[in-house]
């Protein structure tokens, strides 16, 4: 038998005879064999030798001897192909694994004889700077083109030049009727009317197409267009995803996008006022607003949740969106460990995160000049009630002879609490404590599932016997409180236990809690309940929230002290904390009950006579009336129905400056229970550095993104522009800039248009213009064999893309078609047909509430979005569910998609309201026909063309001339608007129904 060394011989004699092949495709082959068989031990990772094999300039470097491992061209002489070859277990490499194959070593001899060349696209390492997209651009000099006519503009040189190196001819300029449908669909996302389309055609000026461009851009649609785009990054969505996925309010963000892009709002402005326009000087509304970017990450409201492992995952969530949408990195990587590829560890990916970290959440309330008013109106009308009511208590003589009786019996009942003010309070679970002027506390910031609150108190005076505990209502808690749950917003808690203990220096004394009153609980959720040590038992007032309620807590024996320390401990599988609460204690030998009287009214009561001011009076009949008057009790119904019709402001959810700072930890492989060292705020090294002497705030990290010297912002923000219009990113993978991402196809051109964006004051409008009178965006569609061949994927853009409408879009061509479009901007969702029990598969089978009328036919920007069950149309046609950013949508051809066209109910409507416009305007078949093919695709149609619709819509009509009850079916309830007669408005309907599904209608040619 052969031993090994004469094997290998004899096949590397014969490998030599066999042809080489070309360079980069050996180079592949070698490369996929180090990859394989030698990076495990050779790598980023692992250097055993501190030999590097993942690079050439860490095979040239060598290994601890300092000597090459190869000799490029002389594989004899290599130290590496030496040690893959040898016959000696001790020297051969793989060291731990069967010997290479006879075939891979000769690929290897043969690379390193062909001089060992790199393969052009394999990843560059880590830690191999400078990688391309780290370093700052370089303006190029504009290339040189030969074809001058293949050139609009500056952008144009770099693409014929390319295209003229590659041996390819560009494609000739498309007609007018393509070129306006294009642009109206790329700026405005609607097909042109069928007036400007003739203007359009008859203009001959030279600048007329610039004209339109620039109509287009002033348009108001223009903001809806790039705002539908913008929000599949954002991941906007219309309620809080995970199980119970229930609503929020959040289109004010979505509105504010529309009118950013509407008002061309400078693109590094753009980023500050979404990443941290809370933080910026005197903020207003709308920057406030603008912050929705980071408050569209999703919410979880299951019960039992952990809040805080729930605010770590929306943190997490912020830190990769943000990466990923303005700096094209996929810094996610780094949550569990060092980047694999990219130069980022893991601990500045939780030093980046700590900017996003270190930050609140609210909910803001919009100012809204209609609605203050209509609430200024109601509530002076209420305000009279009240007043009207309160009067009632001495004019009417009953009800005076109870509220005096009432009086005598509060007073004798009247325990003189003593309102007390906490001189330390402590939050298990960190939220903000604030002392009110009236002794009361406010519990703000975020918000958790459950908490202890400790209170410490000094008393002077002797041993009390009973602590009464106030919950009280206040206007920036969700239902007006006492409660501060936002998962129901429903203004209740549940407080499970209250105890503590009072104390003389070091010795404490248990609080020996004998019962326990309230003036109002929910069935089965008395404050006795929170004296029984259940955690899922205690005090609630679910069903009378929005008003002030207390309990009264009555001591058994009591050895006092100068000072008390309580524990409020609430602990529920949902957010029911308390928002506001304020303590009072009473020595009164009792009976210590609850009176229900607020502190306010009591202290009051308890004044005499002569010493009670017209105020004290005042407050106390008021009390009487609006909460006490067994005769008044109809009034103060209708009263409070009348303030639940109040009209509210509309709300926006908002990110908010955070205080105290929250601080933040690097946490092992990413698991939110693994918390180790604290981390300080920070950017990648291989970045620009953060300004000397910056706070460390959001603010801060926005505006060094937004910083011109950031190589990485401007370069990512127009490789997204030029997907967009083109189909395809310059760098293809536009989520990824790092070492695994595509390469740039044209690297000058991504640098010119990355230096031109700043040059314009990050001047979006003016970017977008370049791009579309460009002439790479003019040009005809055709495919060539000889294009196919040179540019399958037509990078070079030698033809203009043909490009599958997004799902919004294809529904607004066929409801602007058809005259069926409410054009209307901005406002809450709404919420168009869909097939029934879509909806209904969600948790709570959620109802989805058709709209009616004029907002039925909303484009498609408004529809709302629930994450768990999307708009069906919408999903069909690859749209996103807002669970995560979207940096690219697919673009797939199903039958279930033709299938929606034909059958859909809104594309139903759309066709039978076309076929009614086409049948009203034209007199004839044939003017009908060429004006559905204006509607609907900005051109006429030719003589083969309307011969087939002719002989569809003829075979059409003889079907339904004889079937009656199908006529009126697809004629449908448009039909009774028109004078046609059902069977030849159905017929038109039908062919209405085929013209929106021809692929033409719903693709941008």
């Amino acid at each position: 038998m052969l031993e090994r060394s004469r094997i290998l011989a004899l096949f590397l004699t014969f490998a030599a005879s066999i042809p080489a092949r070309a360079g980069d495709d050996i180079s592949s082959q070698a490369y996929a064999i180090l990859q394989a068989r030698c990076l495990e031990c050779h790598g980023l990772e692992k250097k055993r030798g501190e030999l590097r094999l993942d690079s050439r300039e860490g095979i040239l470097k060598g290994g601890e001897s300092k000597e090459p491992a190869i000799l490029a061209g002389k594989a004899d002489d290599s130290a590496l192909f030496y040690r893959i070859s040898t016959d000696d277990e001790k020297e051969r490499m793989p060291s731990k694994a069967d010997p290479l194959p006879a075939a891979e070593i000769a690929v290897l001899k043969a690379w390193i004889d062909a001089g060992a060349p790199w393969p052009k696209d394999a990843p560059v390492p880590a830690d191999a700077l400078p990688h391309w997209a780290f370093q700052p651009p370089v303006e190029p000099a504009l290339p040189e083109a030969k074809n001058a006519g293949a050139v609009g503009n500056a952008l144009d040189r770099f693409l014929v030049a390319a295209m003229e190196k590659a041996g390819l001819e560009p494609a000739p300029e498309a007609d007018k009727h393509t070129l306006m449908r294009r642009a109206y669909l790329e700026l405005a996302g609607l097909p042109p009317p069928p007036e400007e389309i003739a203007a359009f055609v008859r203009d001959r000026r030279a600048d007329a197409y610039d004209r339109l461009v620039d109509r287009l851009l002033a348009s108001p649609h223009y903001g809806e267009r790039q705002a539908r785009r913008w929000l599949d990054a954002a991941r906007y969505a219309d309620t809080n995803g995970y199980e119970k996925d229930r609503p929020r309010s959040i289109w004010p963000y979505r509105d504010w996008v529309i009118n950013a892009f509407n008002d061309n709002t400078p693109y590094n402005e753009f980023i500050v006022e979404q990443v941290a326009g809370d933080l910026l000087p005197n903020a207003t509304e709308s920057q406030k607003v603008a912050t929705g970017f980071h408050r569209n990450s999703m919410f979880n409201e299951e019960g039992g949740i952990d809040a805080a492992e729930d605010w770590y995952k929306r943190t997490v969530d912020r830190t990769n969106t943000t990466a990923s949408v303005f700096l094209g990195l996929t810094m996610q990587c780094a949550q569990c460990h060092d980047h694999k590829y990219d130069p980022i560890s893991q601990r500045e990916y939780y030093a980046f995160s700590a900017f996003m970290n270190d930050s609140g959440e609210a909910k803001l309330p919009l100012h809204d000049a209609k609605i203050e008013a209509e609430r200024a109106k109601a509530l002076t009308e209420i305000a009279k009630q009240e007043d009207a009511l309160a009067k009632r208590v001495f004019s009417v003589p009953v009800i005076r002879a109870e509220f005096e009786t009432w009086v005598v019996e509060a007073q004798r009942k009247s325990l003189g609490w003593q309102v007390l003010r906490p001189i330390r309070i402590y939050s298990k679970q960190g939220s903000t404590m604030k002392v009110l002027d009236d002794g009361s506390v406010l519990a703000t910031g975020d918000v958790p599932n459950d908490d202890v609150y400790s209170l410490e108190y000094g008393i002077a005076g002797p041993s009390i016997t009973g602590i009464r505990l106030e919950v009280l209502p206040d206007e920036t808690l969700p239902g007006g409180g006492p409660g501060r749950g936002e998962v129901l917003a429903d203004g209740d808690f549940l407080l499970t236990r209250f105890g503590g203990y009072s104390f003389n220096g070091d010795i404490s004394f248990p609080l020996e809690i004998a019962s326990a009153t309230q003036d109002y609980a929910a069935k089965d959720f008395e404050a006795s309940k929170a004296l029984d040590a259940l955690s899922d038992t205690g005090w609630s007032v679910k069903g009378a929230t929005g008003k002030p309620h207390q309990a009264v807590f009555a001591l058994g024996f009591n050895a006092g002290g100068p000072g008390l320390m309580l524990e409020l401990e609430q602990d529920f599988i949902h957010q029911h904390v308390i928002g506001r609460f304020r303590v009072s204690v009473t020595s009164s030998p009792g009976p210590v009950v609850a009176s229900g009287v607020p502190a306010e009214v009591e202290s009051a009561l308890l004044k005499s006579p002569e010493t009670r001011t017209s105020a004290d009076a005042a407050l106390i009949e008021r009390h009487y009336a609006l909460e006490v008057a067994p005769a008044l009790e109809a009034e103060r119904k209708k009263l409070d129905e009348t303030r639940a019709a109040i009209p509210k402001f509309p709300t926006s959810l908002v990110m908010t400056p955070r205080d105290p700072p929250r601080a933040t930890h690097l946490y092992h492989r990413g698991e939110f229970l693994n918390p180790r060292e604290e981390v300080e705020m920070g950017v990648p090294a291989v970045l620009p550095p953060l300004p000397d002497g910056a706070p460390p705030n959001r603010l801060t990290l926005a505006r060094w993104i937004a910083n011109e010297d950031n190589p990485l912002t401007a370069r990512v923000a127009m490789n997204r522009l030029w997907q967009q219009v083109f189909g395809r990113g310059i760098v293809g993978t536009v989520d990824d800039f790092g070492t695994r991402g595509d390469k740039p196809a044209n690297p000058e051109l991504l640098d010119w248009l990355a230096i031109e964006f700043v040059r314009s004051g990050w001047d979006y409008k003016h970017m977008h213009r370049l791009l579309v009178t460009s002439a790479a965006f003019r040009r005809d569609a055709p495919v060539t064999p000889q294009a196919l061949e040179k540019d399958p994927e037509n990078l070079l853009l030698a033809r203009a893309p043909r490009l599958r409408l997004e799902a919004e879009t294809i529904r607004d061509v066929a409801l602007a078609a058809s005259g069926l479009l409410n054009d209307r901007i901005g406002g809450p969702s709404v919420y168009p047909p869909q097939p029934a029990g879509v909806a209904e598969v969600a948790y709570d089978g959620a109802h989805w509430p058709t709209s009616h009328g004029a907002d039925r036919y909303r484009r498609g920007l408004y529809t709302y979005m629930k994450r768990t069950t999307p708009y069906a149309a919408a999903v069909t046609f690859d749209a996103p569910s807002g669970e995560e950013l979207c940096p690219r949508r697919e673009r797939t051809i199903t039958p279930l998609q033709a299938l929606t066209l034909l059958n859909d109910q809104v594309y139903l409507e759309a066709a039978q309201a076309l076929a009614k416009r086409a049948i009203d305007a034209r007199k004839n078949d044939r003017d009908r026909i060429e004006f559905l093919y204006l509607l609907c695709l900005a051109r006429t149609p030719d003589a083969h063309e309307i011969a087939r619709i002719e002989q569809f819509l003829q075979s059409t009509r003889i079907a339904l001339a004889a079937d009656a009850p199908r006529a009126r079916q697809i004629a449908g309830p448009i039909g009774v608007l028109s004078a046609a007669p059902p069977p030849e408005l159905a017929a038109w309907t039908t062919v209405c129904r085929a013209i929106l599904n021809l692929d033409e209608t719903i693709t941008r040619g």
